[in-house]
């Protein structure tokens, strides 16, 4: 876990891991990023009160999200790394046990991902996002991801792996688990379940479900980036790219009428995908 600024909700999220019910066991690697606010005492209590299972790390100086969350999952010694941000929580008790299980059946399967129910800033519940098109890459691409982080559990010997073919989204501090999703996905070994395991918090400032069209702007723009730059580090045969990015552009597309279709229409994305478009018609 990697924490910031985060006293409103951290204990809850802590709460929701320590009471896990697993027959193994596990350690909660929790990293304050230099907080501002008492996110460092609460962290600290748990520790004291936990000293065996909580296991933290109070930054010197602030990282910056994709750092701090790199820095601790390439330390982490377990077998497996799961995933929960200081806002949200763990609803399933049973949540670990449920991944390990599937996990140690399947030595195939280095990354799995669980439906998710989203709420609000008070805990109130909102709607539930399933994704099962994560098994797919094509499908998974074409999509605007939405795979909830506090689902995620990887296998550790592969999350290593990948950080070796990711060194261009760490150094430019894009490492977050969109990246790792296309990854997996990619390789064919990642699972979705359909229990709802976890709870993810829509807040205001967040830029991946933010009513302001400026920063949700950016985040499509950024996802353009992401996937265009993964499938040329890859092998991702040219029909496959064309049929990706021409869905990209149908997206772009229909945004544009909430963004503005000025603002949509001059940036590379929507432009490309023009380009990209035209070539799909005149190969028919």
């Amino acid at each position: 876990m990697v924490a910031y600024n985060g006293e409103a909700y951290i204990r809850q999220a802590l709460d929701s891991i320590v009471s896990q019910k697993f027959s193994g066991t596990f350690e909660i690697l929790v990293a304050d990023d230099r907080s501002t606010d008492n996110t460092a005492a609460i962290i600290r209590e748990f520790a004291e009160k936990n000293p065996n299972i909580v296991k933290p790390t109070y930054r010197e100086k602030n990282l910056g999200f994709s750092d701090n969350i790199y820095d601790v999952l390439i330390n982490a010694k377990g077998t497996y790394l799961a995933i929960c941000d200081n806002d949200d929580y763990w609803i399933d008790p049973h949540k670990l046990q449920k991944q390990y299980d599937y996990m140690e059946q399947h030595p195939e399967c280095g990354f799995i991902c669980s439906a998710a129910q989203l709420v609000d800033e008070q805990d109130r519940p909102m709607n539930i996002v399933r994704t099962p098109y994560v098994e797919s890459f094509v499908d998974l691409m074409k999509s605007q991801v939405d795979v909830i982080a506090p689902s995620i559990i990887m296998r550790r010997t592969q999350f290593l792996q990948m950080t070796d073919d990711s060194k261009w989204f760490i150094d430019k501090e894009y490492f977050f688990d969109t990246v790792w999703i296309y990854w997996f996905s990619y390789k064919k070994a990642i699972h979705y379940m359909p229990d709802i395991l976890t709870a993810y918090r829509v807040r205001s400032e967040s830029g991946s479900h933010s009513e302001d069209l400026e920063k949700q702007n950016k985040m499509d723009k950024r996802s353009w980036e992401l996937k265009v730059r993964f499938m040329n580090m890859h092998d991702v045969d040219p029909d496959t790219k064309y049929e990706i990015l021409s869905s990209e552009y149908d997206y772009l597309y229909k945004m544009a009428y909430y963004y503005g279709t000025e603002h949509v229409k001059s940036s590379k994305p929507y432009r490309l995908g023009r380009i990209i478009k035209k070539l799909l018609f005149w190969k028919k």
